[in-house]
């Protein structure tokens, strides 16, 4: 991305899926830091952000071949197509992700995806 940017190019960041464990808002405020002290924010176009969530056949089939994968192990939601965190964690995740983003960015470019 700095090589991008230093040849002129913008770019754009997407945080999608976000990935729960214990202390997540540790490691994204980190991964926040980490990459607005390495890039340009004013060369930066959009910026989005989204929770983990997979159509259910594919979390199905997914979940058959790996069946103590850990990132699994948080309770889901599964509606008729989607399996995804359950909407309270789901919107804890977003509003802290959003909040640590928009001290780098400007509103106006930034892309939240919610269910």
């Amino acid at each position: 991305m700095q090589a991008l940017q230093s040849h002129g190019w913008q770019v754009g960041l997407r945080f999608d899926p976000l990935i729960y464990c214990d202390n997540y808002k540790e490691y994204y405020k980190k991964l926040f830091e980490d990459l607005f002290n390495a890039i340009h924010a004013a060369k930066v176009h959009s910026v989005s952000l989204g929770s983990f969530r997979l159509p259910k056949g594919v979390f199905k089939n997914i979940l058959h071949l790996y069946p103590d994968e850990k990132l699994f192990a948080h309770s889901l939601d599964e509606t008729k197509e989607v399996v995804s965190y359950k909407k309270e964690l789901e919107k804890e995740m977003i509003d802290y992700c959003t909040g640590e983003l928009l001290q780098y960015i400007p509103k106006n470019i930034f892309f939240p995806y919610l269910i």
